[in-house]
């Protein structure tokens, strides 16, 4: 989890700072790539959630 934690920090920074970069340059349509972020976080998310619950049910007798 910690791995794609990172891995979806680092992705977001990257398309952020373009996007920004990008919006400075070509104007307001140049930030539409911010829209990718949320689903980005939420496909992340459900990758994380998957993983976490099969740990839990293994390793974790609740």
């Amino acid at each position: 989890m910690r791995e794609i934690q990172i891995e979806n920090r680092n992705f977001t920074t990257a398309i952020s700072g373009l996007s920004f970069m990008v919006g400075f340059w070509a104007g307001p349509a140049g930030l539409t790539p911010l829209l990718v972020l949320p689903y980005t976080q939420y496909k992340n998310k459900n990758r994380v959630d998957v993983i976490q619950s099969e740990y839990e049910s293994k390793y974790c007798d609740v």
